[in-house]
């Protein structure tokens, strides 16, 4: 009930069956359409139904997509990696020693939960610890700004930017 139905449009790197597939499924009463399988051998050419790192959502939402499904956020998290977008590479790495006496959040600007309560010391300790919560607290950020991240998309589209 009140689910979206999606049709996978496959085919491989061969552009005719991605051609054909697509023909045959716009035809169906679909909800919306996903890109599955690989497009190629490089990341550039790799669109996957479950695609969610920030990069993938950034080369394809200029192509009009506008769904994502993926477990990144969650992914990133059970490896200690909490996404920060001041970060040259996108997180930081509480498993970091650099990061045992830091006594602040772990992303200076951000509300969520985990940054609003809990000190980047903790949560290395925590990770260090192997603590059960650290992920989940983890998983609790990353959403957040994998959400941010989108509303700042939703906005800049809606002001033609």
């Amino acid at each position: 009930q009140n689910q979206a139905m999606y049709g996978v449009i496959h085919g491989g790197v061969d552009q005719d069956l991605r051609q054909k597939s697509c023909e045959f499924l716009t035809n169906l009463p679909f909800d919306g359409f996903a890109i599955g399988g690989s497009l190629g051998k490089d990341k550039e050419q790799m669109v996957t139904v479950g695609i969610g790192d920030v990069s993938s959502i950034m080369m394809s939402v200029p192509h009009g997509v506008d769904t994502f499904d993926s477990s990144y956020p969650s992914r990133l998290a059970r490896h200690g990696r909490l996404l920060s977008p001041s970060e040259p590479r996108g997180f930081v790495n509480m498993y970091k020693s650099e990061y045992s006496r830091v006594l602040k959040p772990p992303v200076e600007d951000c509300e969520c939960y985990t940054c609003l309560n809990y000190t980047t010391a903790f949560l290395f300790h925590m990770f260090k610890s192997r603590e059960g919560a650290a992920p989940y607290l983890a998983s609790v950020h990353n959403l957040h700004q994998m959400n941010r991240m989108m509303q700042n998309i939703r906005n800049r589209i809606s002001e033609n930017k």
